[in-house]
């Protein structure tokens, strides 16, 4: 029982709980809707695949700096929202934009923050930031 108290790794778990706290935050403020009406206006002269690109992007950059499951906890409501979700208001087709975001939150792997294991193994490693 010892063993198993030591490894709950407590900064990953409160990580992963507050992502999920600023998404309801997100979506109570109207925050997750002004992103959503952002992407939307820089991407309107590319089309429908710019904004997929726009979901993809923002993921993948989620993902490198949070973790996966923080990313996608961040944008499901700005993409998939039934109200204000990028693709109910821009017609997009929603499996498209779902598996933008999914592929994009599967690039956490590239940096040390990313993803929970590679936290793990980073400072006892002795890596650093550019060897990810």
């Amino acid at each position: 029982m010892e063993q198993a108290g030591r490894a709950f790794n407590v900064p990953i778990m409160v990580a992963l709980a507050a992502s999920f706290a600023l998404s309801s935050g997100l979506q109570k403020t109207s925050a997750a809707e002004s992103f959503a009406n952002f992407l939307v206006r820089i991407c309107k002269p590319g089309g429908r695949y710019a904004l997929i690109f726009a979901i993809y992007f923002a993921t993948m950059l989620l993902s490198e700096l949070l973790s996966n499951t923080a990313a996608v906890t961040l944008m499901f409501p700005i993409v998939a929202d039934p109200d204000t979700g990028i693709a109910v208001t821009q017609n997009l087709n929603i499996y498209a934009a779902l598996y933008a975001m999914m592929f994009a939150a599967s690039l956490c792997f590239s940096t040390p923050v990313g993803y929970q294991t590679n936290l793990m193994v980073h400072g006892p490693g002795g890596y650093t930031f550019m060897d990810w």
